[in-house]
């Protein structure tokens, strides 16, 4: 939806597994990095980039200034901006006067490889950049998406050859912007400048190795379902029926022992399970499995919850592209979500047992450090 050229320009599984000793070594450079973007978002926030460039180098500077300034000649180029759907009419109206008024109003198709270069040199002119993008900020609030994209929560942490890189959401907390509501996240890198670790702009590997991966989740989404009801049996031939779980908040897992990304998964449910059942939650599996190998596992590594035996039939029947697979089943026994991770999941049970997800927010920490360097 954002055609973004020029932050294409500037971002061409990131991987967040490390050495356990690596990041114990470096914990203290990692919360020091995420005390800093805290800072960089808040003066954002606030609308006062001067505050937020102690904490960002010269190239993490550039890329703030360029992520609100290219949206805003974007969406007034006449042949860039007319992609735009009418929700942006009335910001790109109201960006019309300043960019004009600072010699913004550039028709970026002309400007090729050269309009990041060009930009900057606009916006330094008589040290005026933070005032102009604070101007065309107050604007593109407004728009119906996220501009500045490290303004969202940090999912994981690693430290790697003398640089702290930090995986941030797409959208902030609270966000109803539905444009990038599920857009892949970013990868920002932080170095240390004068004992201060500053924003460096995100790392383009990764950042895209996140997108390849987001995009190939989006690809094996499967569809809402209008009927999530089924009946097998477990391994032991117990029978189960989706009716059993009626007025409780589900979700149904579509896994395999032979899976790796599920085995590693199954712990963090676990307690998922062990925070949410006492209020009306529970998990039902549907295995990828012969019976024999579904009781071998689970003989081996017993699992709270029921789970039943797949010979493709459950596959089909709910769409399922790929694996793991989560749905989430409302009280009413409606398919609310699917596939969401496990930080969003939380939330979602939440709300959907009418419990304040701030109460839950240890239990977030704790499963985002058991999944951290699992692939998501």
């Amino acid at each position: 939806m954002c055609a973004s050229v020029l932050l294409a320009m500037l971002t061409p599984s990131f991987s967040m597994a490390q050495n356990s000793d690596t990041i114990e070594n470096h914990t203290a450079d990692i919360e020091s990095a995420k005390a800093s973007l805290s800072k960089i978002k808040a003066a954002i926030s606030a609308g006062d980039f001067a505050s937020a460039e102690p904490f960002m180098t010269e190239q993490g500077a550039n890329e703030v200034a360029i992520w609100v300034t290219s949206f805003s000649m974007l969406l007034n180029d006449p042949e860039i901006g007319k992609n735009y759907p009418a929700e942006f009419d009335s910001v790109r109206e109201g960006l019309k006067q300043p960019l004009d008024e600072h010699g913004l109003d550039l028709e970026l198709k002309s400007l090729g490889s050269d309009a990041v270069q060009k930009t900057l040199e606009i916006l330094d002119k008589d040290e005026q950049r933070w005032a102009i993008v604070g101007k065309l900020w107050a604007v593109t609030q407004e728009a119906p998406m996220e501009l500045i994209l490290i303004r969202g929560p940090v999912q994981r942490s690693a430290y790697a050859e003398d640089a702290v890189f930090l995986q941030v959401a797409r959208q902030a907390d609270g966000d109803a912007k539905k444009f990038d509501a599920g857009a892949a996240p970013s990868v920002a890198k932080f170095i240390n400048e004068g004992n201060v670790w500053k924003f460096d702009g995100l790392d383009g590997e990764k950042t895209a190795s996140l997108k390849k991966l987001h995009n190939r989740k989006l690809a094996q989404m499967p569809p809402k379902l209008s009927d999530p009801s089924f009946e097998g049996k477990t391994a032991n031939g117990e029978a189960v029926k989706f009716e059993q779980y009626a007025g409780k908040v589900v979700v149904i897992d579509f896994w395999g022992t032979w899976c790796s990304p599920c085995l590693a998964k199954l712990p963090a449910l676990e307690k998922i399970r062990e925070a949410f059942e006492p209020h009306g939650f529970e998990i039902v599996g549907i295995a990828a499995d012969t019976a024999e190998d579904l009781q071998a596992y689970l003989e081996k590594n017993p699992l709270p919850w029921k789970n039943v035996v797949d010979n493709g039939e459950f596959k089909e029947q709910f769409g399922v592209k790929g694996y793991p697979t989560l749905f989430l089943i409302d009280q009413n026994q409606q398919n609310v979500a699917n596939n969401l991770e496990l930080d969003k999941l939380i939330d979602a049970v939440a709300k959907e047992l009418n419990l304040p997800p701030e109460d839950f927010t240890d239990l977030k920490t704790e499963v985002a450090e058991m999944m951290a360097g699992v692939p998501h």
